[in-house]
């Protein structure tokens, strides 16, 4: 586990740091300044290279796909998560749960979403997306992935999430303009 985060870690400096100077030669070409708005959306691209990665590519090539009826598929809400909570080993709850609520924190926190509703519609339909995918290339044998409806809960949930931890940002550093406004005034 502590191997493969250190490599998705790696895998996310690299895509920032290539796209990061991409970014600075296509700018410096154009004769143009670096925003905060490209660098938001590199982090974007970024984040979503590695939720690609961490979701979608296979780590087994299965010679011998199997049957519909044998695929893994979870659609009862809750039961996963009860399962892995009643594990002997807490790392299992703690990878799954915890890897799934970050998954698409970031983008929660980076997208420019208008409303809570948008960032709950948002992380679900990233989430159903990803899970249908994994479902489909397990069919077609392109590794062994589930179709699981409490990954796409707790996606959803991390979007969410992110959201929030991104409108507290912008209340704070709203409320400290503020502030840095009334001392410089009086």
């Amino acid at each position: 586990m502590g191997y493969r985060v250190l490599e998705q870690v790696q895998l996310l400096g690299a895509a920032l740091v290539l796209q990061l100077l991409v970014l600075v030669v296509y700018l410096a070409l154009r004769r143009r300044r670096l925003r905060l708005a490209h660098v938001r959306w590199i982090a974007i691209s970024s984040c979503t290279l590695v939720t690609i990665r961490l979701t979608l590519v296979p780590t087994v090539i299965i010679e011998l796909p199997p049957a519909w009826s044998q695929l893994p598929i979870n659609l009862v809400p809750l039961r996963t998560l009860a399962a892995q909570l009643q594990h002997g080993y807490y790392m299992v709850p703690l990878r799954n749960i915890g890897g799934n609520l970050l998954l698409l924190l970031p983008l929660g926190a980076l997208l420019p979403l208008a409303s809570w509703r948008q960032a709950i519609a948002t992380g679900a339909a990233l989430s159903l997306a990803i899970e249908t995918l994994q479902l489909l290339m397990t069919k077609v044998g392109w590794g062994m992935r589930t179709f699981d409806v409490d990954d796409v809960l707790l996606n959803t949930l991390g979007c969410f999430i992110g959201y929030l931890l991104h409108q507290a940002a912008v209340r704070s550093v709203a409320a400290g303009a503020e502030r840095w406004r009334r001392q410089k005034g009086s």
